[in-house]
């Protein structure tokens, strides 16, 4: 196989990937019991001018993509095995 034929191969297995994961943390958040924050005061905004939130968003959706890529990558060496 070609190398952009892998590249095609690795980012078709990637949005599957990415996407049954959406699918299952939507089904989650669906499916709980929307009690998140009863009866508590809520300051919506303070984390949104804090730099550390963004230092912790960037850093976990950094995780996200790697962890990502590895099961994409699993998945594409097992399809392979299996033909």
């Amino acid at each position: 196989m070609s190398d952009t034929n892998s590249r095609k191969s690795f980012w078709w297995y990637f949005i599957r990937v990415t996407i049954l994961t959406i699918v299952f943390f939507v089904a989650v958040l669906l499916l709980s019991d929307f009690n998140y924050g009863l009866n508590k005061t809520v300051g919506w905004a303070w984390d949104l001018s804090n730099i550390r939130f963004w230092l912790g968003v960037l850093l976990y959706f950094s995780i996200a993509f790697g962890f990502l890529s590895l099961i994409t990558v699993l998945v594409m060496k097992i399809s392979k095995l299996t033909q």
